[in-house]
């Protein structure tokens, strides 16, 4: 994989608030250098820079595992979004399966699969009704880039406030990721699996306890099973 082309696919997958923070990654992204650009510089050109140097990090990540890897870093046919489909629980934590949908799309030579579930539960006495959305991602068609998709695996978070918690885990035998928001009763799970398939539950109105077993109705060792598939 050439640099630009990494350099490329780390714009494309930079999160919301990545240009001040390096993507929720203390210290920012392995490789770039915090001294650089002032933390305290919020101009759109500081924003800029500081996205740069990042995105210089992780190209720089992704070359040594390249070059570490063998073969873990080859691009794989993606799996069609159908049979992903066929992953997502008709029922989730209780809530049914209100609505599913599915894409293939790629850039450069690289693409992805996806598949979307969304559920929906009846209101509270609050008027309050639980939603979720269940979506998992085939990355292996962008091969060694794969790992920006889930940039959290290449920290260790633990962040925990009156209000809110965010934290690098192991669910059902796989790195995750976990931030959850007492107040709002909102969180976001997501889950690596054979470091190829990333597993997300965004639940509305729901515990934590509950997200999480949303993220789990998702065979995990079923997508093992799929982890060569395409190569």
């Amino acid at each position: 994989m050439s640099r630009l082309t990494v350099l490329l696919f780390a714009g494309a997958f930079a999160l919301p608030g990545c240009l001040g923070g390096g993507c929720g990654i203390p210290g920012g992204i392995p490789g770039a250098d915090p001294e650089r650009v002032p933390e305290n510089d919020d101009s759109p050109l500081g924003q800029l820079r500081r996205m740069g140097q990042a995105a210089e990090g992780m190209a720089e990540a992704a070359e040594e595992m390249s070059r570490g890897s063998e073969g873990g870093g080859t691009a794989a046919q993606p799996i069609d979004f159908r049979t992903l489909q066929g992953l997502l629980p008709d029922d989730a934590s209780g809530l049914p399966r209100t609505g599913m949908e599915g894409e293939r799309s790629g850039a450069m030579g690289m693409t992805i699969s996806q598949a979307t579930g969304t559920y929906e539960g009846e209101a509270d006495g609050d008027g309050a009704a639980p939603r979720l959305t269940i979506k998992i991602s085939d990355l292996g068609g962008i091969g060694a880039a794969a790992m920006f998709g889930a940039a959290w695996t290449m920290a260790s978070i633990d962040r925990e406030s009156d209000r809110e918690y965010e934290r690098t885990v192991e669910i059902g035998g796989q790195p995750a990721y976990i931030k959850y928001d007492r107040e709002n009763r909102s969180g976001n799970f997501q889950a690596f699996v054979a470091s190829r398939f990333l597993v997300v539950a965004d639940g509305r109105n729901m515990t934590d306890e509950q997200i999480q077993a949303a993220l789990t109705s998702v065979s995990f060792r079923q997508l093992e099973g799929m982890r060569n598939e395409g190569r």
